[in-house]
């Protein structure tokens, strides 16, 4: 290897920075070695004492990207067990296409556990336990309606054995577990300041099984106080319940449902670019908070947005700020391609002309003219109301382009780049749609 001292010296005016550095540097003439691997499969991964253990193995041979089987090679396959003594030793041979089989009995009168099964150039791990094949399981039903935040939530359930006989009398043991989701529409300012993904238990109890193996419970649907209500967040319930019966034999069960200040949901099947010589219709879909969907009609609009002054500026480095120090005027003189404000959210600039406003929207949405549309970018507003009064809106931003016209659509972005097609076949010619916000771009390109 080689070593040394340098520096960098930078000049300007009467500026200047001296940095030293030191280097160390090798060069490694590396030859990838061909090598030999085993791969191992078994038809289970778990086994009791004394049952079977079917498996089957392929091995080859291979330089870099260049692999192929290995035919007529005779081998071992051996069964370690817990403490990795070999239990039993197979000889094996390839056949033509590189693979071979066996069967071994899972050890009995020893240490349970992890044991596994090993050959020259590979192996595979596999469990040894003496476990009882569950004779019942434990099935929650389907949560209906809209729960309401803070408010009590009832969940059913049944233990029923295989058989198809209800466990009457069975003990059901419960517990509620609540965890915060961050929804998209939160924002990334919540994101940061909420500690988002920790479990709480909220409620416990028990229940027994009636005649028909039916078992309830009800729990408040608790928010969690330290999170503001400004965040408009969700909470997941996880619903977990262990059942016992009169043998004393206990499975488990669980379920899940998301409650909110909002009581549905709206979603725009929209990414972040529409092509105008392809797109006809958008998908606006009503659900609950748990999926299911809602027959509730929607109101859409959908306006032509330009950035305020017709300049595109630079993205924040910092979260927006709580107070202002200089006025508008003033960062405009001293800082022209930076944000004052939220001029870089979309969601935020004037809009040039309305050119959708559709009421009772269900399902698909026709984008009528959509093809006489200027590309660019849009703003799309849905709201919805339920039957108790509760409304609800949202918005999205999304580019209208058009694939045979380039650098236009994406002009809320410096520097956008997508491919056309997602897949190419081999030797065709890939085409990239590149389109930016700015005046007077320069663009270096590298393809590897």
């Amino acid at each position: 290897g080689e070593r040394g001292n340098g520096h960098w010296d930078v000049r300007s005016g009467e500026d200047r920075i001296r940095v030293a550095t030191r280097y160390f540097w090798q060069r490694n003439e590396l030859q990838e070695q061909e090598r030999i691997r085993t791969f191992l499969f078994t038809d289970r991964a778990i086994y009791r004492p004394g049952q079977p253990v079917f498996f089957k193995g392929l091995v080859v041979r291979g330089k870099g990207a260049d692999h192929q089987v290995v035919k007529d090679l005779t081998t071992s396959i051996a069964l370690h067990d817990t403490h990795g003594e070999v239990v039993a030793e197979l000889a094996v041979t390839t056949d033509a296409f590189g693979s071979f089989h066996g069967t071994f009995t899972a050890p009995t009168g020893t240490l349970t556990g992890v044991m596994r099964l090993a050959e020259e150039h590979g192996s595979q791990a596999i469990r040894v336990e003496e476990y009882k094949r569950p004779t019942f399981e434990v099935v929650f039903d389907p949560v209906s309606g809209s729960p309401v935040l803070g408010e009590a939530v009832e969940v059913s359930g049944a233990a029923t054995s295989y058989a198809g006989v209800p466990l009457d009398g069975a003990a059901v043991q419960w517990r509620v577990l609540r965890e915060p989701r961050m929804p998209w529409w939160c924002g990334t300012y919540w994101r940061s300041v909420i500690p988002w993904g920790t479990s709480t238990e909220i409620a416990q109890g028990t229940s027994t099984c009636d005649a028909s193996g039916h078992f309830s419970l009800s729990f408040p649907a608790l928010a969690d106080p330290a999170i503001p209500k400004a965040a408009d967040p969700l909470f997941h319930y996880r619903v977990e319940a262990s059942v016992t019966d009169l043998n004393g034999e206990t499975q488990s069960g669980s379920t899940g449902l998301v409650v909110g200040q909002r009581r549905f949901t709206i979603d725009l099947a929209l990414g972040e670019g529409l092509s105008r010589t392809e797109a006809d219709s958008l998908t606006v879909r009503v659900r609950n908070l748990n999926g299911e969907a809602l027959e509730l009609p929607a109101s859409v609009t959908i306006e032509r947005v330009a950035p305020p002054g017709g300049k595109l500026l630079s993205e924040r480095i910092w979260e927006r700020p709580d107070g202002f120090v200089l006025d508008r005027g003033e960062h405009t003189r001293l800082f022209p391609d930076d944000p004052y404000d939220n001029e870089t959210d979309p969601m935020t600039w004037p809009a040039e002309a309305t050119v959708l406003n559709r009421r009772d929207v269900r399902g698909p949405l026709p984008l009528d003219g959509i093809a006489s549309w200027r590309v660019g970018t849009y703003r799309i507003t849905v709201s919805a109301q339920d039957s108790s009064g509760a409304e609800l809106m949202v918005g999205r931003t999304f580019a209208l382009y058009d694939p045979d016209i380039q650098w236009t659509g994406f002009d809320a972005e410096a520097m956008h780049v997508e491919p056309v097609k997602a897949q190419v076949e081999p030797g065709g010619k890939a085409v990239l749609l590149l389109s930016t916000g700015l005046d007077k771009a320069s663009v270096l390109m590298e393809v590897e």
